[in-house]
């Protein structure tokens, strides 16, 4: 997979953005990303519908829908890594635009990866086009700070190694 999010922040911004930052890990699954942001000194919550271990120390974790979830405290950053597949573009738009961020950062699938998905995978997925982010995030007042398009091979979730066509968007107030 290309470079995550953090180490292009690391690179674009220093580490001192991290120092302190509170940032929430949209679809943190195995907590994998946030670890790695709580390492460089960051608050984590990560956000997930799915429970699937507990959180490590000093993450914290919240079991709900990214969508219908109402936060008590403002997020310095947002990171959705390949969790905006998995709900309708629309509502993703309007719940980001809700949080007033300082860095924001997406990465999703913008195509139909090969081989083809089958029929019942493709029900529950929301591909998006590339400008859709771009052009989302600049009127907000992002400044675009990393924005690629990238093809890879990567095992799936049954263990298939199959191509994948992504897009990363990572802007900065």
């Amino acid at each position: 997979m290309e470079t995550p999010f953090y180490q292009i922040v690391l690179e674009k911004l220093g580490q001192e953005v991290f120092q302190g930052a509170s940032v929430l890990d949209v679809g943190c699954a195995r907590f994998s990303e946030s670890k790695a942001l709580h390492s460089l000194g960051a608050r984590v919550t990560g956000i997930d519908t799915c429970h699937r271990e507990d959180p490590p120390e000093g993450i914290t974790f919240v079991h709900e829908d990214f969508l219908e979830w109402r936060p008590k405290q403002p997020f310095d950053m947002l990171y959705l890594s390949n969790s905006a597949l998995f709900m309708p573009s629309e509502r993703v738009f309007e719940k980001v635009k809700s949080f007033q961020a300082k860095i924001i950062a997406i990465r999703t699938m913008y195509d139909f990866p090969e081989p083809n998905w089958n029929a019942d995978e493709l029900k529950k997925l929301y591909f998006t086009r590339p400008d859709d982010w771009t052009n989302f995030f600049e009127p907000l007042g992002y400044k675009t700070i990393h924005a690629t398009m990238y093809e890879t091979e990567t095992p799936d979730m049954r263990g298939r190694t199959r191509k994948f066509r992504f897009t990363e968007y990572i802007g900065s107030k």
